[in-house]
């Protein structure tokens, strides 16, 4: 599976990396370092942190929908604590597979991408 991890933390990238090394993952730090990765890479999921230094998790998913609809239903978002009101309403929104609250363990990672098959 081609799994794109979307995190600012670099060392939860590298440890999901090293995780799902059965997997080709690329891992992106920031909205537009994942933006530019879909734009040029084709990914059979996502591993998105819901709060990034330079966009919130809720505009990436929005624009993963409009341009990445596919895509869309195998975002797994990933969060330390949804902050704002919009950022709660998107974790609650989405079915249970494909929410990982921080810090998850192994097993959940691999059970949420079990879904996607």
């Amino acid at each position: 599976m081609r799994l794109l991890v979307i995190d600012d933390e670099p060392r939860i990238g590298l440890t999901l990396r090293l995780l799902l090394e059965e997997h080709e993952v690329t891992v992106a730090t920031s909205g537009s370092e994942a933006r530019e990765e879909l734009e040029h890479g084709a990914f059979d999921a996502i591993l998105c942190d819901l709060m990034l230094d330079d966009t919130s998790g809720v505009e990436l998913t929005s624009w993963i929908r409009e341009h990445h609809p596919k895509l869309a239903e195998r975002v797994v978002v990933m969060t330390g604590g949804a902050v704002t009101a919009e950022d709660r309403a998107l974790f609650r929104s989405l079915p249970p597979e494909r929410r990982l609250d921080k810090p998850f363990t192994a097993a959940q990672v691999r059970a949420a991408l079990a879904h996607f098959g």
